[in-house]
């Protein structure tokens, strides 16, 4: 077959040939990205995306839930809590009310502790106030029965016996967590004084 198109003469073979060729270029190109697998990842994309997602929680946008604790109330998202705390997770996806409920009260847990475990679930990081880090983690990990980190709590307190003691928090320890510490053969003390006067 030939076509004419103002007097330059093409043969319909040479157009097939060029469009055969064209195609089995690009699955040329396609094979050799399937197969080798172009991939870019980038290290600031995380840090990049959790400042953004505290920064709208902050701005309380897009935020699904408020966690009341005392009179404090936090804005949140469902999902970052969820991927951070399996205890959370359960609770927002189960069949519990709070998973459909626009406000929870989360009971037996500091304030501050509160403060300190949503903040690390937006920024991967969390500061805890010396005095206070007894209290926040001892109280957290006996809520969610983490055993080892009652251990951790319990050996710090143990420890730092001397400090702990003089701490506001230490006075409203439960007494079952008090027993567990000062009858431990780990008690750092200068003298049973110390033991007695506490």
């Amino acid at each position: 077959y030939t076509i004419l198109l103002s007097s330059v003469k093409i043969e319909l073979s040479d157009i097939l040939l060029s469009s055969t060729l064209c195609i089995e270029k690009v699955f040329n190109i396609m094979k050799h990205i399937v197969t080798n697998k172009l991939v870019k990842t980038s290290d600031k994309h995380a840090k990049f995306l959790l400042e953004n997602l505290n920064l709208l929680r902050k701005q309380k946008e897009l935020c699904d839930v408020i966690l009341i604790v005392g009179q404090n109330k936090t804005p949140a998202q469902r999902a970052i809590l969820s991927a951070c705390s399996p205890y959370l997770r359960a609770m927002f996806t189960g069949e519990l009310a709070e998973s459909r409920q626009p406000e929870i009260i989360i009971r037996d847990i500091e304030e501050y502790a509160m403060e300190l475990l949503i903040e690390y679930c937006y920024t991967s990081r969390i500061v805890v106030d010396e005095k206070k880090m007894f209290k926040c983690i001892r109280a957290f990990a006996d809520t969610h029965s983490c055993r080892e980190l009652l251990r951790v709590a319990d050996h710090y307190a143990q420890q730092h016996f001397i400090d702990v003691k003089e701490s506001e928090e230490f006075l409203f320890l439960p007494i079952h967590q008090l027993i567990d510490i000062i009858s431990s053969d780990e008690l750092n003390m200068t003298s049973e004084e110390d033991v007695f006067n506490a």
